[in-house]
């Protein structure tokens, strides 16, 4: 706010000012108020910016007395002294002249017809104006960043209270992340101060006479208060006003609007979008309106990707950074994914800590649950070494133990399995790996023989031993299949002590 200097008051000719000292000083002498004193110690009475009016009759006779009561007005920091031509002295001394002179204090003289209160009025009239010019600018100023904000969010509103306060400016989160930022991007970095953050008005970070000021920014409604909260960072290269600080917490509070209602719209958002993946695991194909709102229509063809070991922000993190369009929520135990686009998206899921992940094929999305269905049998699949697996990349047994449930698989591997697992439990012997060596070999007893690292008679030799325990035959494919199974059962899960008593079939 600017309020009227001393050279303004002069050129007022209505109020009968006389300046005796440097035009210069004058027009840098900002009045803050006018005020009448005739006391010896009229310094007590002087706040900042006043203009000092006396009659004269209690100062000092002399120089030195005379300069000494200008030093304490200068002191109080008095905007200037005005003597009255109709009292003390017509004309004023020239001590004062001299040592206001000196000191950069505004000497005056005041008419002989005019009185002090029109004096005081005139002060106090320019003031108030002054003040309605100012809160009219802010008033403008702050439409103006309102404006911006609903033109172009954040960055937007940025720039503009930038330009306006000659400042660099950001919003940083709670983390001292920077969400939006405008000026140099070196002394954005400079300025910003280091997390928990308060209220706080101090030195540039850019040197000069200017201030950074930390502003933290409200939080919701309900919100825990102690909570950590995002801030607005404001460095400029002056020193702010009054106004200017009044400005700054506008655009604090319009900043603070602007991310709750975007965490008010993303989570409807994500809402919404829960709402249409749980209609596509259901079987039904969500409506095109709500479908459109995520870049998706109901003729797009999609792959279902299922996450195993993960919770939902995580995954949310990595499909925010793909860009892709896509569908996301809580389904089949983990968290489901459908998107269109080229297959590897799944790579970067699988790069979350304790993530598995399971891939359907690409789909219309009205036949997405199938793709989903694909998906639940390849996450078992995945492991420490491969954490994603494709239904399309899955061997036949891999499908088939997948369509089991835990409680059908151990029965399928108590059966003969189980049997050999007993015997060899009782005597030692290896019928177990006999029989994966034969299977893997395909019946074949030479290459049998070549994986066992013994003679070929000895490998047909454990193969009668086998079929002696089981008292079947491993020509019968019935036989083979039941094994082969049992073994790879045995391998997707940790085997289990043999329990007394033999598995029948």
């Amino acid at each position: 706010m600017r309020t009227p200097t001393v050279a303004d008051l002069v050129r007022r000719g209505e109020l009968g000012l006389r300046l005796h000292t440097s035009a210069e000083v004058a027009e840098q002498s900002v009045v803050q108020w006018a005020h009448a004193i005739d006391r010896p110690d009229a310094a007590r009475w002087v706040a900042p910016g006043t203009l000092v009016l006396s009659g004269g009759f209690q100062m000092a006779e002399d120089y030195a007395g005379l300069a000494a009561d200008l030093d304490r007005l200068h002191a109080a920091g008095a905007a200037g002294l005005a003597l009255d031509a109709a009292g003390r002295w017509p004309e004023v001394p020239a001590a004062l002249v001299r040592r206001g002179t000196e000191l950069g204090v505004p000497v005056l003289s005041v008419a002989a017809e005019i009185p002090f209160a029109t004096v005081v009025r005139t002060v106090a009239e320019e003031i108030v104006a002054a003040r309605v010019r100012a809160l009219t600018a802010l008033v403008e100023r702050q439409s103006r960043l309102t404006r911006a904000m609903l033109a172009g969010g954040l960055p937007a509103m940025l720039r503009e209270v930038a330009g306006m306060l000659g400042a660099v400016a950001a919003v940083v989160s709670a983390e001292g992340v920077v969400l939006a930022a405008a000026g140099d991007a070196a002394e954005i970095a400079a300025a910003l101060p280091e997390p928990p953050f308060t209220p706080s008005a101090g030195p540039s970070a850019r040197g000069g006479r200017g201030t950074r000021m930390v502003l933290p920014l409200a939080g919701a409604e309900g919100e825990d208060p102690g909570a950590g909260r995002g801030a607005l960072v404001l460095d400029t290269e002056s020193p702010p006003d009054e106004l200017d600080r009044v400005l700054a917490g506008h655009v604090a509070a319009l900043a603070a609007l602007s991310l709750a209602r975007s965490r008010a719209v993303h989570g409807v958002e994500e809402a919404l979008r829960a709402d249409a993946t749980a209609a596509v695991a259901a079987g039904r194909t969500p409506p095109a309106e709500q479908l459109g709102l995520f870049g998706l229509t109901p003729q797009a063809e999609v792959r279902a990707v299922l996450v195993h070991g993960v919770t939902g922000p995580p995954v949310a993190a990595v499909l925010r950074e793909s860009g892709r369009a896509h569908l996301h929520g809580p389904a089949a135990g983990g968290r489901l994914v459908l998107h269109g686009g080229a297959d590897d998206l799944a790579e970067g899921l699988a790069g979350i800590d304790g993530a598995r992940v399971g891939v359907g094929s690409a789909m219309p999305l009205a036949a997405a649950v199938s793709s989903l269905r694909q998906a639940e049998l390849a996450v078992p699949a995945a492991g420490a070494v491969a954490r994603v697996r494709r239904f399309t990349g899955m061997a036949a047994h891999e499908l088939l133990l997948g369509l089991l449930d835990d409680q059908a698989a151990e029965l399928l591997a108590a059966g003969l399995l189980r049997r050999l697992e007993e015997h060899d439990a009782a005597t030692g012997e290896g019928t177990v790996a006999a029989v994966e060596a034969f299977l893997v070999a395909n019946g074949r007893v030479e290459a049998m023989a070549r994986r066992l690292g013994v003679h070929r008679q000895t490998a047909r030799a454990r193969v009668d031993r086998v079929e002696a325990v089981l008292d079947a035959s491993l020509d019968d494919p019935d036989v083979r299949a039941e094994l082969w199974l049992g073994l790879r059962s045995r391998a997707a899960a940790p085997a289990q002590p043999p329990s007394s008593g033999g598995g029948s079939r």
